[in-house]
């Protein structure tokens, strides 16, 4: 091919860095991309995207690392043709992850570089060299998390933040004190006012609720009701911390804070009956998605037959959005009824179980081709074995075995994409469920505690549309 229609390589420009590691050794991300800019410019290579982790681990999971989570996705798109990073440390420092992200590039024809290291993956002796070097980082990262503990203890002993401003809570932000000029975590001047309305509210009236609500419509603020009442149990609220009393300054003395957590526990609504909900941890709020907690109310009342008064109990099983109670930052106003629920889940719980059964049986069969691709997988594996054994055994040269290797490595990784896994569904119990023409008579039959195991062992989760009616039955 003419260096004129020479195909330009696709590229992925990988950067990483942890905060520590900036400040230890000044692997900023600027510097790390102008190397890879000079590196590209030099060697006439197309830069497509540019995936940055900034402050995150080389330990951490790929599944924890954003960037390298998208890079992977695009790889598999075919997006472009090799990544490079400056080192491998950069890349990672776990062997085990490096190794599921290789697989994934592998599979997908994506080669690696690191611009200032040497590495040769096309030989067994080049990639036992990467696999040394990771341990060697993962070492190096494990020592330095010792190192972080130690550096950890002694900011907090000099009133330094441990994380940045965004981790502080909404009552506390990251200052710098103006003699030593090191920073510190300090009252947070745009909440602090609504802070201490909040506080001095609550130990008026001493309901989080109602200081929430209050705070929210004066300040014009949608603050929840969870995100307030951490405030009131952060013990920097009277500068504490880790062990620290004095790590700063805070808004309240420690005998306030003590009334303050005195007051909370005495709010604690412990339940005054053995009642039973059915459906709670099934039912989720139709608007915001948040978990429905089971409400009750008894009412007396009082009937004449025949000219003699009885009086009863009659107690109201509901269900409703805290999020909507709670804090109003949520629309749903409903409390669906448990008797009207349980009704309905009885008298459309055959139709959706035949909906679930029949869904999960065409799912199935849509994999008619499994067992071939799973024989031809097994072939490979065979082969790869019949290949170790005559390498070990000197009967095939290294170059050859490489060679061979890799091409049955790059079949297999075709072959285990094109394979859908199907997950294997046991349906036994929910037809055996409606084998039964009496489970209803059965049902009924059950204590309330009975009831609500019944439908915790069918179901796994209920959906109520926007009225409060039900919607939909998920099963597992």
């Amino acid at each position: 091919m003419s260096p004129k229609n020479k195909k330009i390589e696709r590229i992925a420009c990988y950067v990483r860095v942890s905060s520590q590691e900036q400040k230890l050794h000044g692997l900023s991300l600027d510097a790390q991309r102008d190397t890879l800019r000079r590196y590209a410019e030099e060697h006439g290579l197309n830069i497509i995207e540019w995936y940055e982790d900034e402050g995150i681990s080389g330990r951490k999971l790929i599944r924890r690392r954003p960037a390298l989570q998208r890079m992977l996705n695009d790889a598999k798109a075919g997006k472009f043709d090799r990544i490079i990073f400056i080192k491998l440390d950069r890349y990672f420092r776990s062997v085990a992850e490096y190794y599921e992200c290789q697989k994934v590039l592998e599979a997908n024809k994506v080669t690696w570089t690191a611009t200032e290291e040497k590495y040769d993956l096309t030989t067994a002796n080049g990639r036992y060299w990467v696999t040394q070097k990771l341990a060697m980082a993962e070492y190096e990262a494990d020592q330095t998390g010792e190192r972080i503990d130690l550096v950890n203890e002694y900011k907090v002993r000099t009133g330094q933040p441990l994380t940045g401003a965004q981790s502080q809570g909404l009552a506390f932000t990251v200052g710098r004190d103006e003699k030593t000029g090191l920073k510190n975590v300090i009252p947070d001047p745009e909440t602090k006012e609504l802070i201490t309305d909040f506080i001095n509210y609550f130990l008026v009236h001493q309901s989080v609720k109602g200081s929430v609500v209050y705070v929210n419509n004066k300040y014009g603020t949608k603050h929840e009701y969870a995100q307030l009442r951490k405030v009131l149990t952060d013990t920097k609220l009277w500068g504490h911390y880790r062990g620290n009393d004095f790590y700063c300054k805070g808004y309240v003395d420690k005998a306030t804070f003590d009334k303050i957590q005195a007051i909370l526990d005495s709010n604690v609504k412990r339940p005054k009956t053995n009642r039973v909900y059915l459906f709670t941890g099934l039912l989720s709020c139709p608007c915001c998605g948040r978990k429905m907690t089971g409400i009750s109310s008894a009412n007396r009342v009082n009937r004449k037959p025949n000219g003699k008064v009885y009086t009863y109990t009659n107690v109201i099983y509901q269900y409703r959005c805290n999020k909507a109670k709670m804090s109003k930052l949520c629309t749903f106003r409903k409390y669906p009824n448990e008797a009207h629920l349980e009704k309905a889940m009885l008298n459309n719980l055959n139709r959706f179980i035949n909906n679930h059964i029949t869904h999960v049986k065409i799912t199935a069969n849509t994999n008619t081709h499994t067992d071939g691709v799973k024989n031809s997988i097994a072939n490979l594996h065979s082969e790869m074995n019949r290949l170790n054994t005559m390498f070990r055994k000197g009967r095939v040269k290294e170059e050859e075995y490489d060679r061979e290797y890799e091409e049955l490595e790059r079949q297999l990784a075709e072959l285990q994409e094109s394979l859908t896994p199907v997950e294997e569904r046991d349906l036994s119990i929910y037809e055996e469920l409606l084998a039964k023409d009496d489970w209803k008579e059965l049902y009924n039959a059950l204590n309330k505690e009975n009831k609500r195991a019944f439908w915790r062992k069918y179901v796994k989760a209920i959906k109520l549309d926007t009225e409060g009616k039900l919607d939909e039955i998920i099963f597992f």
